[in-house]
């Protein structure tokens, strides 16, 4: 059975999509590095309990220089209300510093802010991106685009500065980054 094999048999709820992606690669590391879609590549992260969560805070940081507003007031509101993972950081170090928690589940804390944050952020660049499309949808004079064809593309694009940012986690080099210093392919 190969590596893919056995993370599509211990993970049965998998979307349909997602899925019939992973079934077209040998290994964890193939799929990260082909992969067309950044919430694909979050979700891999979870169901095999990674836990560092420094690569997401850096991509989160890279993400947030693409915030679009009218002011520099809107975009650090924008900032606080969406993106901002350091206060969920240091109330997880605070619990470690009280002795409420221990390292290994503050860094499963810490993965977890960090990847419902890069949900959020990457789903409100998603949408300023298609923005201009649903504005034509309603009336407003635009050059037509294809809606599909724009989400792939910024769908793509997240999922490349994903990888460039982070790496590739399944290459082996930090095998500490996952839940008992390996990779766990079961979804518990």
């Amino acid at each position: 059975m190969t590596e893919v094999n056995d993370f599509l048999s211990r993970n049965p709820d998998l979307g349909s999509e997602l899925r019939d992606f992973v079934r077209q690669h040998e290994t964890l590391r193939d799929v990260w590095g082909r992969c067309p879609a950044w919430y694909w590549m979050l979700d891999l992260l979870d169901r095999c309990h990674y836990r560092n969560a420094e690569g997401l805070e850096k991509y989160i940081d890279r993400q947030s220089q693409h915030i679009e507003d009218v002011s520099e007031e809107a975009i650090e509101a924008t900032w606080q209300m969406h993106f901002s993972y350091q206060q969920g950081a240091k109330q997880i170090e605070a619990e470690v510093e009280a002795g409420v928690i221990g390292p290994s589940e503050a860094r499963r804390r810490r993965f977890i802010w960090a990847r419902i944050v890069a949900h959020e952020i990457e789903r409100v660049r998603f949408n300023n991106a298609c923005a201009p499309i649903i504005e034509a949808e309603v009336g407003i004079e635009l050059p037509l685009t294809d809606e599909t064809e724009v989400g792939r593309s910024v769908l793509t694009q997240q999922a490349d500065e994903l990888r460039e940012i982070h790496g590739n986690p399944f290459q082996f080099d930090a095998p500490n980054d996952f839940y008992n210093g390996e990779i766990a392919l079961n979804a518990f």
